[in-house]
């Protein structure tokens, strides 16, 4: 069985690591700086629910409108919505950063 302070340090532990997990993903992470909800950042869940639910096309247009060409979709995604991004996206890919 466990005591009540195994429970306690447990508790503390757990809550360390969301709080750690949530401030990195929304202050530190590389992509931290473009705007998207707050699940999004988190999660991939908030984009599965979306694609089950076969809301996705409709809320990446509404995404956009709100936040602006750049959105954060999920923890490691962004999504573009700029036409002109894609060659230097495509460039940077394939050869490296150009001048």
């Amino acid at each position: 069985m466990f005591t009540l302070s195994t429970l306690t340090i447990s508790a503390i532990l757990w809550t360390t690591f969301i709080v750690v997990y949530v401030a990195y993903y929304r202050l530190f992470h590389p992509l931290a700086r473009y705007p998207g909800p707050f699940w999004a950042s988190l999660t991939n869940l908030w984009s599965l629910r979306l694609s089950v639910e076969g809301l996705w096309p409709h809320r990446m247009d509404a995404l956009h409108a709100r936040y602006g060409p750049i959105v954060r979709i999920a923890p490691n995604e962004v999504a573009i919505d700029d036409p002109r991004a894609i060659k230097e996206i495509c460039e940077y890919i394939h050869f490296g950063v150009k001048d």
